[in-house]
């Protein structure tokens, strides 16, 4: 007897995702101030598996369990991102990140990119409080408690502390990521390598 799998879904104050099942997961967020961050109320679409990870169908799950890391960019400098508007990463210069989610092809979509800072910090989810995104810095969900992302919307290998590349700038050689073990949304030298998650626009 076969039995009908419903997408799972979880909510917080600043949206819902639901997994899609296809190695998507569809976000919908709330208008709100979150994580000292002003969010419109927006639609994303996220991968389900991180850098290096090839979803599974059977499973619903990512292999391997751990992700492959990639720099933002291979210079400590400008070369990779817009650095007069938007601040993030365009696909100009050398960005193993950028060419990562360029070049993916999930659930139908072609239209991949590495997520901003603020859209990488929807993934936090403090266990000592699910109600409120940390303010960024290095404090992040405090030292009594830790993040996680949800291991069934988005599986990663079990107590690995991993850390994310957004596509936001914060100035010519450093860029922003997010430290999905404490929930601190930090900044390091863009040569550095970090893993990714892709994010797509419905």
């Amino acid at each position: 007897m076969a039995f009908l799998l419903l997408p799972k879904s979880v909510s917080y104050p600043w949206g819902t995702f639901t997994d899609n099942r296809d190695g998507t997961v569809l976000f919908v967020g709330n208008a709100g101030t979150f994580g000292g961050e002003v969010y419109p109320a927006t639609n994303l679409i996220f991968a389900k598996c991180s850098s290096g990870q090839t979803w599974q169908s059977g499973s619903n799950r990512c292999s391997p369990e751990i992700p492959s890391e990639l720099n933002f960019c291979n210079l400590n400098d400008d070369s990779c991102n817009d650095f007069t508007t938007t601040f993030v990463l365009n696909g100009t210069g050398n960005s193993q990140a950028y060419a990562y989610c360029d070049s993916l092809e999930l659930g139908g979509r072609n239209n991949w990119r590495v997520p901003t800072k603020n859209e990488l910090k929807l993934l936090i989810a403090c266990t000592n409080d699910k109600t409120n995104l940390p303010l960024d810095g290095a404090t992040g969900c405090g030292v009594t408690a830790f993040q996680h992302q949800n291991a069934d919307l988005f599986p990663n290998a079990p107590n690995f502390c991993s850390f994310y590349w957004s596509a936001s700038r914060r100035d010519i050689s450093l860029a922003y990521y997010v430290n999905f073990c404490l929930g601190t949304t930090l900044f390091q030298g863009k040569g550095a390598v970090e893993a990714i998650r892709c994010v797509s626009n419905p």
